[in-house]
């Protein structure tokens, strides 16, 4: 149990070395992509600054310590290694030049950060700008629109006072008004057809599969297994020959 504890604990460390080793190769390769002098920085850069150069002090010592760096040397510059599990010569200076450049990588971060949300915020009030823009009345209709909006008024005109021969267009239209619906024209009860055709058409919702006709039927007339439900015992089919006992249902 000692050992596989020791054994766990030191993949964790390596693991652990060799994310550090790869973050500080990653800022060593943008190094010659900075200034020499840093730009000017805010407070809020700068308590940024603080916290990643706090980091990377962490990282300079843990690369350094006898015990958790073990061959993983030859990754480092400015770094003389001899044998796998001796103590690395740090440079003060190229910890130095580090923390540079990662103050100038992070200013460069905030700027596009705050450029990005600056055009979003001009995109916004382009777009707030375009909706005042609209008369009052249009988006009034607008927001009242539904499934069952109201007409606008150049269809209206159109609609009544438009052309129109031949029994089509707006005379077609106006005469559906004499026609009556099925309910006064037919004496005879109207079926479900009627009823969905005339008063619901494509703006009919899909019914409930619980109340459809098939599963009602099934729900009634047949068993789970398929069979159909008798009303009564003398409508059952007559036993078999080879059934010696009573079917228990």
């Amino acid at each position: 149990m000692a050992l596989s504890q020791i054994r766990y604990e030191q993949l964790i460390r390596d693991t652990e070395r060799k994310r550090l080793l790869a973050r500080m190769k990653w800022f060593t390769e943008f190094y010659s992509k900075l200034s020499d002098e840093p730009p000017s920085m805010d407070e809020v850069v700068r308590s940024q600054l603080i916290e990643e150069t706090a980091y990377l002090s962490v990282v300079s010592e843990t690369v350094t310590h006898p015990i958790l760096f073990r061959g993983f040397g030859e990754d480092l510059p400015n770094h003389r290694i001899g044998r796998p599990t001796c103590r690395p010569v740090a440079d003060p200076k190229y910890m130095a030049r580090l923390r540079q450049k990662l103050t100038n990588i992070r200013q460069e971060m905030f700027k596009g950060a705050v450029e990005e949300k600056r055009k979003m915020a001009e995109a916004k009030s382009k777009d707030k700008a375009s909706v005042e823009m609209i008369p009052p009345e249009e988006i009034e209709l607008y927001l009242k629109k539904g499934p069952m909006y109201p007409v606008h008024k150049k269809e209206l005109a159109i609609l009544y006072s438009g052309i129109s021969h031949n029994g089509e267009g707006r005379e077609g239209y106006l005469s559906l008004r004499n026609h009556k619906v099925p309910e006064k024209k037919y004496l005879s009860p109207m079926t479900s057809s009627h009823l969905y055709g005339w008063k619901v058409a494509e703006r009919c919702e899909p019914a409930q599969k619980g109340h459809c006709r098939s599963a009602i039927i099934k729900a009634s007339f047949y068993r789970r297994t398929g069979t159909m439900k008798p009303d009564s015992d003398k409508k059952r089919p007559p036993y078999p020959t080879s059934q010696t006992t009573v079917e228990i249902l």
